[in-house]
């Protein structure tokens, strides 16, 4: 019996544990409406177990749902009967919706930001739960009382749910919104087929025929609100002997059109003029159809005349047999459950509402800002593990979709090959026949001369180690690139051995006249079979389980230089392996392949258990304890992959399962452990690692595979040697040109993957008696400037503020970076000054464009660093005269490589350096600064790093050198190999003809026979064609049909590709077309994205260069370096330094420009505020250009002033000239209009000296 209900303990927060399993249960049902309700109710029986006596308030549940698989459910009742004690349980989610939550306010924004603004205004800290949603449709919800949780959330229209019109996901800990659950999967349900319980209930209460719209808002520009008024009816109004009327109002339409079309989609969309029409069935099997919640289906039932599209809003679920009991359909989803009334306000312009809220101080909005995050983090990690999983058995499911046409195909291809052999043979010996005057030739004849082929394992063996080191002796020096070049004899031998090597103990070969059968028995070595799946990360971690994260797979250079993955346990991993059934008191062997850093402790226990145990281990037995050999050093080793092995006796157990645990010493370094090649297997032999079988079948096609040569293959094939008799010995010099014009073949498709690679121009030419190269460039973008920038050995060049003098500066290593394999520039810091370090000088071009690239790492305690470009013109002897600050007191991070790019234009400037400053420890201890792979190049193309043109040089010459050589020393080696493999066959080549060893013989008529000679091409008459090994084709094949069970190419264009499983490391396209399927389904921590258009998204966190919108949402906007802060809820612009300015500059007019100056004047610090224009086009406002106001303040309480430049200073009581003049260059004070009486009122009055100006006036204004 499966167990499916597990009762656990009230605060586990995990669904991956199983607690006491509840076998017993009778009853198990799993109720959920969408957006009401869900609720699981159980029955269990009072029996001997006492089982039963287990159960309390809030303990949890485990069950099965259709749909999220395994959720929580927490004991909210329990009542005992006569005989059985039953449960009613509410989801995990109900743990929360009594929390309290302050009023909110959300204008004009996606469901997601009101959520934000939830969980912000909620009291209690929500712990472990998240909320998602993709709904981007914009509304307004507001609250003016403190409320619960699920009434903001999701009771009735006036919640979040409510209003955005979601459909109300939850599972487990996540609570997702998004606009509708399920699909129309076409299922149609019948009477008298799987409908089995008929109920339809129908009314007309909720029908709404007329809508009174409202609008308030407030135009640009004018001071009071405009309110529209509209009153839309419905189409069906006419068909009620009623009205119903209701009102709704929408602040973000701004035109009665644009409200009269509200109104109209409320009727149209969301038929809330047409009754409800709700349908409960109870349905058999479907007949493999699938109905989840959520999803729409057809509803037919003859007898009461019914057939429409309805969707399912909620079901009952048997959680012991996994089936549903009933589903119920309706027009669309409700809200809420009606459980209370709301004092929500929704669709409310914010300007009605009391908007005064409490300042919030800014640790207070980065609290705020960190549970949003945290939320968001959640709600991935949640989304992210289901994600996984469906996608993994997506991917399973197509991989046998895949086994099934592949075997398709390959029975197709047998099925030919079968079919052209009988055609092949019968053609054959009438050939035979009609040229040998009626010579009957006999299939067993040529069975017994070609047994002669046979060649030993061991034969076989030697030719291939032989020709391996001719061949590498003529190869070395080319490194990587030539292990590409494999010669088509090598590879088909090669290929033959890799199957047979270690795998099989006995091998015979069969040649045939239809040809040669090899088949391979596959016998394991030492030992049993290895126990654990999946045992070298090949299928990711699929079988392995960490219950935190904390296994990864990955790949690195000390295991197949990173061509092969790797499990990787970061600290705190405790990883269980696959559970596997072992023989009681047997010894076993576990082997693995690892290395570590910075351990504190590696253990590996057995977790063990008898047959019949429902516990998960009865006893744990440790394998392996492993200490540190120093102090933040390894367990296993820092510097390459060693094997362990570990022998040891079951006991009296049945199966269990291996886990692993690791941790790291010291925290504030990297630390983790790589495993990869685990084998698990009974006995103690030391053997090489061996997948587990079930992991093998790759293996096995291979060992088993069968292939035949026919005689028109091998006919086919000699034809290349020979087309005509010609004198002794022209036989053997075609067969040489043959193979020489092969490795020629093979030698240009070779260079021609290695110039894609590393050459932007070249060319050569080469026949065969050898090859030359030139290469003309090698180059990408601009070459680096800066010598000693990369991997350095020294500092020399280097100096503190000046290039080459007293560099303070070091060589070090850092574990992230390049696992401590690629050295890097230290600069350390104990103090709160700046440390400096100066690269050499270069020279560059004026008015060009350069580039400047490096790798930053800082520690935990450094508190900034300042990144400078520093130039001067040529003949110049200070230090610099031109700076450039590429990056000013930024944070670098200390658990990540950084990769930092700058562009600069070096304006009319010759000569530049860079320099890398400290800016000091944020606790007294030393801070450093790491940094390398320093690249400046001419252009603005982002590249990876390249060294510099005097560092690459000599390697690159010494490869071009160790590349031209001739290939005739290949030729000879590769003709010696094939002539060695010839005399081995006993086959004889004569001028006339080819001789087996018992005297049949095959001449050139022969195979001519078998070709048709056309004045553009060559037809060859077979109905199959198979090439053992590789063929190369300089042209193109040009097929109306191929079948195949693999193809491999370099390049492959076409028109459409169809497959169950495309698998790439790499995708290179101009356009890439996909669906909304596979963004649904891609999840990556971190992707550099060239260019992506999405008509929607969430992100936690986006880190960017550029941003590019028509419209920006959100709560606050800051700079990079925190001087500039835009507060867009409180309305407020805040300016932490002294450049701060908001200016408009127009060509040909003065600047425009609202300034905030500091200064310190006679000791005090003063502040001023300057709002004016310069007509000089600069912001100064102490020069005779200015116009405007200075407003000065000062922080010791003495005069504050206010200045008012210009040389009329008119004040006015509107456009009219009524006011008073202020002629300040005069310094004379006029009334605007004289004819109007004016007055000055004072309490003392000073008389100027000069009495004509008195008099003047006196006569003007009684004039």
């Amino acid at each position: 019996m499966v167990i499916i209900l597990y009762l656990l303990d009230r605060n586990v927060q995990t669904v991956k544990w199983n607690g006491q399993p509840l076998h017993e249960a009778t009853k198990a049902e799993v109720e959920e409406v969408i957006n009401v309700s869900y609720t699981l109710k159980v029955d269990y029986p009072i029996t001997d177990t006492e089982i039963y006596k287990k159960f309390q308030e809030d303990m949890l549940i485990i069950a099965p749902t259709p749909v999220t698989g395994r959720q929580l459910f927490r004991i909210k009742e329990i009542s005992e009967q006569d005989d059985t004690v039953s449960l009613t349980c509410q989801h995990i989610t109900e743990d929360i919706f009594k929390r309290s939550v302050r009023p909110i306010k959300v204008s004009n924004s996606t469901c997601q930001i009101a959520l934000n603004a939830m969980i912000s205004a909620v009291k209690t800290p929500l712990g472990k739960f998240s909320f998602t949603s993709n709904i981007m449709d914009n509304r307004t919800f507001n609250t003016t009382e403190d409320e619960t949780l699920y009434k903001i959330l999701m009771d009735g229209k006036h919640s979040i749910v409510g209003a955005w019109e979601g459909e109300m996901i939850r599972d487990n800990f996540l609570i997702d919104i998004p606009k509708s659950r399920g699909i129309d999967r076409g299922v149609v349900i019948t009477t008298h087929q799987n409908l089995k319980q008929y109920e339809r209930n129908k009314s007309s209460s909720s029908i709404i025929t007329r809508l009174h719209l409202k609008s308030t808002f407030k135009p640009e520009g004018v001071e009071e609100d405009t309110v529209l008024k509209v009153t839309v009816d419905s189409p069906l109004i006419g068909s009620y002997p009623y009205i119903n009327e209701a009102e709704y109002e929408n602040n973000d339409l701004n035109t009665e059109e644009e409200l009269r079309k509200w109104g109209e989609a409320k009727f149209k969309n969301g038929n809330i003029d047409k009754p409800t029409d709700q349908i409960k069935i109870e349905a058999y099997e479907l007949d493999g159809q699938t109905v989840h919640l959520g999803d729409t289906a057809a509803l037919m039932s003859l007898k009461h005349d019914v057939m429409l599209k309805k969707k399912a809003v909620g079901y009952v679920y048997d959680a012991l047999s996994e089936e549903y009991i009933s589903l119920t359909f309706d027009d669309k989803a409700g809200h809420g459950g009606g459980l209370s009334g709301s004092n929500g306000i929704s669709d409310v312009a914010s300007e009605i509402l009391d908007t005064v809220q409490k300042t919030q101080e800014d640790d207070e909005y980065y609290k705020k800002l960190k549970v949003l995050v945290d939320n968001a983090n959640r709600a991935f990690e949640d989304k992210a593990g289901a994600l996984e999983k469906e996608i993994t058995d997506g991917i399973e499911q197509a991989k046998a979709q895949a086994e099934v046409v592949k075997e398709e195909i390959s029975a197709q291809v047998t099925e030919k090959i079968k079919a052209a052999n009988q055609a092949n043979k019968n053609e054959i010996v009438e050939e035979f026949k009609a040229q040998y005057n009626g010579i009957e030739v006999k299939m067993e004849g040529f069975k017994a001369t070609t047994d002669q082929l046979k060649a030993s394992d061991v034969d076989i063996k030697k030719i291939i180690n032989d020709f391996k080191d001719q061949t590498q002796s003529q190869f070395v020096g080319v490194q990587g690139a030539q292990s590409r070049f494999e010669q088509t004899t090598e590879k088909a031998i090669s290929d033959l051995t890799n199957v047979a090597n270690g795998k099989a103990d006995r091998s015979y070969v069969e040649q045939t006249v239809a040809g040669v059968k090899e088949e391979f028995t596959t016998i394991g070595a030492g030992g049993g079979p290895n126990m654990l799946r999946n045992s070298r990360a090949d299928e990711g971690l699929k079988y392995w389980i960490e219950a935190n994260n904390r296994l990864a797979f990955t790949a690195h250079k000390f295991y197949f230089n990173g061509q092969k993955r790797m499990f990787g346990l970061r600290p705190g991993a405790v990883v269980k392996s696959p559970r596997f059934i072992v023989k009681q008191n047997a010894d076993y062997t576990l082997n693995f392949l690892g290395f570590d850093n910075n351990s504190k402790m590696f253990k590996v226990y057995f977790c063990k258990r008898r047959k019949g145990s429902i516990s998960d281990f009865e006893e744990k037995q440790l394998i392996y304890d492993g200490k540190p050999r120093w102090t933040d050093g390894p367990v296993l080793d820092g510097e390459r992959a060693i094997k362990k092995s570990f022998q040891f006796n079951v006991g009296n157990f049945d199966d269990g399962y291996l886990q692993f645990e690791y941790e790291r010493n010291n925290p504030n370094k990297w630390g983790g452990l790589f495993l990869t090649e685990l084998d698990f297997y009974e006995g103690t032999n030391d053997r090489l690692w061996q997948p587990a079988p079930e992991d093998q079948n790759y293996l096995v096609e291979q060992a088993q595979a069968t292939f035949e040569k026919t005689v028109e293959g091998l006919s086919t094939q000699l034809t290349k040697l020979e087309t005509k008799t010609g004198p002794s010995g022209e036989l053997e010099q075609r067969m040489l040109t043959y193979s020489e014009k092969a490795a020629v073949d093979a030698l240009k498709a070779t260079r021609q993957i290695l110039e894609q690679g590393y050459v932007a121009k070249s060319q050569y030419t080469e026949d065969v008696a050898g090859i030359t190269r030139r290469f003309d460039e090698i180059v990408q973008a601009g070459e680096n400037l800066l010598k000693n920038s990369g991997n350095p050995q020294n500092v020399e060049g280097w100096g503190y503020y000046n290039p080459g003098l007293s560099p303070a500066v070091t060589v070090s290593t850092n574990p992230i970076y390049y696992n401590e394999s690629r050295k890097l520039f230290k600069l350390d810091n104990s103090t709160d000054n700046i440390k400096a370090a100066a690269s050499q000088r270069f020279n560059i071009k004026r008015n060009t464009t350069y580039t400047i690239s490096f790798d930053a790492i800082g520690s935990d305690n450094l508190k900034n660093a300042t990144f400078y470009f520093l130039a001067r013109k040529k003949g110049e002897t200070g230090t610099f005269t031109k700076v450039v600050t590429l990056a000013d007191k930024i944070t670098v991070t200390q658990d990540s490589i950084t990769r930092y790019c700058f562009t600069v234009n070096t304006e009319d400037y010759d000569e530049a350096f860079l320099r890398f400053d400290n800016n000091g420890s944020s606790n007294g201890q030393t801070a450093s600064l790491y940094f390398g792979d320093i690249d400046v190049y001419e252009g603005s193309i982002k590249r990876a790093y390249q060294p510099p043109t005097d560092n690459g040089s000599s390697v690159i010459e010494a490869k071009l050198a160790e590349y031209k050589q001739t290939v005739d020393g290949q030729f000879t080696t590769i003709t010696n190999q094939m002539g060695d493999m010839l005399r081995k066959t006993d086959i004889q080549i004569t001028p006339g003809q080819i001789s087996f060893g018992t005297g049949k013989s095959i001449n050139g008529r022969t195979i001519s026979s078998l070709l048709v000679q056309e004045p553009e091409s060559i037809a060859l008459i077979a109905q199959l064609i198979k090439v053992k090994g590789d063929m190369v084709v300089d042209g193109s094949i040009t097929s109306r049909h191929l079948a195949s069970q693999s193809v491999r190419t370099g390049h492959m264009e076409s028109g459409s590709v169809t497959t169950q499983i495309l698998a790439s490391n790499a995708v290179t396209a101009d356009k890439l077309l996909v669906d909304s399927a596979m963004i649904n389904k891609l999840v990556s921590n971190q992707a550099f994205i060239r260019e992506l258009t999405s008509q929607k998204a969430f992100i936690t966190q986006l880190n960017s260069i550029d941003i590019a919108s028509n419209r920006f949402t959100g709560d606050r906007i800051t700079s990079s370096n925190g001087s500039l802060t835009f507060d867009l809820v409180k309305n407020q612009l805040t300016m932490m330094n002294n450049t701060a300015s908001i200016s408009r500059e127009d060509d040909g007019y003065p600047t425009q420009f609202i300034r905030y100056e500091s200064s310190i004047e006679n000791g005090q610090k003063h502040s001023k505020t300057i709002i004016g224009s310069n007509r000089n086009g600069s912001r100064n406002w102490n020069s005779v250009s200015f116009s405007g106001i200075v407003i000065d303040n000062n922080s010791n309480k003495t005069v504050d002033k206010i200045f008012q430049y210009g040389d009329y200073n008119n004040m006015r009581h509107a456009s009219s000239d009524e006011g008073w003049n202020f002629s300040v260059v005069t310094q004379t004070l006029t009334p605007g209009i004289w004819n109007k009486n004016s007055e000055i009122w004072c309490r003392h009055f000073v008389i100027p000296k000069k009495q004509n100006q008195i008099q003047m006036f006196q006569q003007n204004s009684s004039g």
